[in-house]
């Protein structure tokens, strides 16, 4: 399975977190669909310019087209930095109906854990169920040869939880949303004692 990667780790989570957050936004307070024509290049044929044209739409996408995508920039990362071999990863807590009431679900490529969602059912928090989910996810990052794991965060989720777990602050986006911050946060990663 291919993933979204760049580079320079830090900046892609910021980056993407960035954009799923617009993009929430922008299709909750747009239509479902949009449709522009934008002048996107130009090309010289046979001695006449000409402009080419593209219909680009605006649409609430499905996993699908999203995955697409990050296949697309994943292929040109690994490309460009001869680092491949990502996989997804994630661990869930279901109830006796099958139901999740709890997960966490990321990814890891280049050493780095990248952690996307923990979520714990609200009935259930307080109870070990996110700290048992980290710890499993470093565990299994660990075993991957992961040396560090980046995640992103509001102020009002949970920097105080992971915090208290050896993470650290590594960049700060101001009124993101409107009057919070969103926190992109580092742990390095020691073998256990």
């Amino acid at each position: 399975m291919r993933l979204m990667r760049s580079s320079h780790q830090s900046r892609a989570v910021l980056a993407r977190a960035l954009w799923y957050v617009a993009r929430r936004v922008f299709t909750q307070s747009r239509p479902k669909h949009i449709s522009t024509t934008r002048r996107i290049g130009a090309s010289l044929v046979d001695g006449a310019f000409t402009m080419t044209t593209a219909k680009i739409s605006v649409v609430a996408p499905t996993p699908d087209e999203v995955h697409y995508l990050e296949d697309r920039i994943y292929e040109f990362n690994s490309e460009k930095t001869g680092i491949t071999g990502g996989e997804w990863l994630a661990f869930f807590v279901r109830d006796e109906t099958r139901r999740i009431v709890a997960g966490i679900s990321g990814d890891t490529w280049g050493g780095c854990l990248e952690i996307r969602q923990l979520w714990v059912d609200e009935s259930r928090r307080s109870q070990g169920l996110g700290t048992q989910l980290l710890e499993a996810a470093e565990q299994e990052g660990r075993r991957r040869g992961c040396t560090q794991v980046v995640l992103m965060t509001f102020s009002f989720q949970a920097p105080a939880f992971y915090a208290k777990r050896g993470f650290e602050l590594v960049a700060t986006v101001e009124d993101h949303p409107r009057g919070h911050r969103n926190l992109l946060l580092r742990k390095v990663l020691r073998e256990p004692d």
